[in-house]
């Protein structure tokens, strides 16, 4: 019988993994210099949590089920919820800000997509407590475009105001209907919004380009500017666009995303903002930015551009009267960091070569008997074919 896999979910082979881990590696670095710190939730939760953030309608957007003690719950559909669930049961007392970030899988269940699948990976921040919104704001947008620019993407930030956005719908909407209205703005749903908004000054608004084109809304405005401001210290650029729009009630203010072009209609890769979630979740209030990358969408922008680097070494002897002589050059490897292995086949020096090329190893170590009687090895470069002899104790300054 044969078993295939889910619709919606992937296998990955040894080279796919190889390129992802390296990628997941350099972006985790970028997080890490930024001084946020690591945190790990459940993948299974109540399904409560997401119902208190999101509302009946995430139900149909889960896997959900009653697990043999007849609770509710399901697999995460995203983990901004269970870190705030996480900050409330145990982390409240901590000092302030907490800077936290995570690389972890989510669930949703719906119709595949190219890049979006129902089983897939966010790599994400929380900054909880902010005493200054425009400088956690900043350092956010700045670190998520910076983990963007680490892997090589090419992208673009643009930034919005909720708190402009709600105040311009409420002048033009009843109060019941500002949600359904900004859920329409988030999916530029225009018709709709023309059929529900006769104003113009409103559309006008969402066409603005410029912080100072925006009329009214002083306190907003100046909020906007000091971000923009600050990020050029970053080396970020942003554009204002106050269209992006959340359709949860619990964002206000700042709110941000980003996009590369080369995604084409589905090109955003990132987003986030500030929100209020923490009393929702019993606990005291304080002020919350985050954000999250959509790691699958990350990995198909790069495509063929990111190819996988050769790298590490494999150590070839020639007889089996080499072999010890070899395990002691693998261990002075090994000790010294570097990713080795040697050939444990009892094959011809060609088609141990060709091994180590199927496996994109960089270097392979050769030892023969003329190597050992003069305490050497012969260092094989597979990117470029050049060979040479060196002793044994300098092996490791010439794998460069």
């Amino acid at each position: 019988m044969k078993i295939e896999r889910l619709k919606g979910t992937r296998d990955f082979d040894v080279r796919a993994m190889n390129v992802r881990r390296d990628i997941e590696r350099r972006m985790r670095r970028v997080f890490e210099r930024f001084g946020f710190e690591e945190i790990q939730t459940p993948t299974i939760e109540p399904l409560e949590l997401f119902l208190l953030k999101s509302g009946e309608t995430v139900i149909n957007e889960t896997y959900n089920f009653k697990d043999k003690g007849n609770r509710e719950i399901c697999l995460v559909p995203e983990r901004t919820a269970p870190t705030i669930r996480f900050y409330v049961s145990q982390l409240q007392r901590r000092e302030k800000p907490l800077k936290l970030y995570y690389f972890e899988n989510c669930f949703r269940y719906e119709n595949p997509q190219r890049a979006r699948y129902r089983e897939f990976w966010h790599i994400g921040a929380e900054v909880i407590g902010m005493n200054d919104r425009a400088r956690t704001n900043a350092d956010l947008i700045a670190l998520a475009q910076k983990a963007l620019e680490e892997i090589g993407l090419k992208t673009e930030v643009r930034i919005g105001n909720l708190d402009i956005l709600k105040r311009a719908l409420s002048r033009v909407a009843n109060k019941e209907d500002i949600q359904t209205l900004m859920r329409a703005v988030d999916k530029n749903n225009i018709d709709f919004l023309e059929e529900r908004i006769n104003d113009k000054n409103f559309f006008s608004l969402l066409e603005c380009k410029k912080i100072d084109d925006i009329k009214g809304f002083d306190e907003e405005k100046e909020l906007l500017k000091k971000v923009v401001k600050y990020l050029t210290f970053y080396g970020v650029e942003a554009q204002l666009d106050l269209s992006i729009a959340r359709g949860l009630d619990y964002y206000y203010g700042i709110v941000f995303e980003i996009d590369c072009e080369s995604l084409g209609a589905e090109k955003q890769v990132a987003g986030g903002g500030e929100y209020k979630l923490i009393e929702l979740f019993g606990g005291k209030e304080i002020g919350s930015s985050g954000f999250a990358i959509g790691f699958d969408r990350v990995i198909d922008a790069l495509g063929k551009a990111k190819k996988e680097e050769r790298s590490g070494v494999l150590i070839i002897p020639l007889s089996g009267s080499n072999y010890t002589y070899c395990l002691n050059v693998l261990r002075d490897l090994r000790d010294n960091g570097i990713k080795s292995e040697i050939e444990i086949y009892d094959r011809s020096l060609e088609k141990s070569l060709k091994y180590a090329n199927s496996r994109k190893i960089r270097f392979a170590v050769i030892v023969g008997d003329k190597e050992m009687e003069k305490n050497s090895v012969t260092i094989k470069d597979l990117t470029s074919g050049e060979q040479r002899e060196v002793e044994k104790e300098r092996i490791t300054g010439n794998l460069s």
